[in-house]
């Protein structure tokens, strides 16, 4: 099985966990495990999306921006770790959904806020126009490269070259 690993720009990161279900029992109820990730990445917006906004006011922009990079780099990246060591469990896979989760919370608000100062207030349409082209693109065709790149490089190696792009 694939334990789906919250949401970035709608591209889910999924990451074997093996076996919670004996096979065949498709009418059983979800395992905690099918409930509790999407439920620990989604939180954060829930809880973190309205004080971000105003916090993210005060601090500088690009500083939010990349400290968030960098954090989703290293929590992406200590799965991928702990994987190849062999000690990954659950628990790791909820605090980073969650911490992920937060972290691209505070990065979502900034860059919406930000277009307005990289490309003047003249061609914010035409700004908002391709971050909204790119996000579409990133949606549709992401899932299935992800998908794609999970059958042939395998499920942690994806989450290491994931983490590595935030860098």
């Amino acid at each position: 099985m694939f334990v789906a690993l919250g949401e970035d720009r709608g591209q889910p990161i999924s990451l074997p966990f093996g076996e919670h279900r004996p096979p065949g029992e498709e009418g059983s109820p979800p395992a905690v495990e099918d409930v509790a990730l999407p439920a620990a990445a989604a939180v954060c917006f829930l809880l973190i999306d309205l004080p971000a906004g105003a916090l993210i006011d005060r601090w500088r922009k690009r500083r939010v921006m990349l400290t968030a990079d960098v954090c989703r780099a290293v929590l992406l990246i200590s799965l991928t770790a702990a994987w190849w060591l062999g000690v990954l469990t659950f628990t790791q896979i909820i605090v980073v959904a969650t911490a992920t989760g937060a972290a691209t919370v505070f990065f979502d608000v900034v860059y919406q806020s930000y277009l307005p100062f990289l490309v003047g207030h003249a061609h914010i349409v035409e700004g908002n126009a391709k971050l909204q082209a790119t996000a579409s693109v990133s949606q549709g065709a992401g899932p299935a490269l992800g998908g794609f790149a999970i059958k042939y490089f395998g499920a942690a190696d994806v989450i290491a070259i994931n983490g590595l792009g935030y860098l």
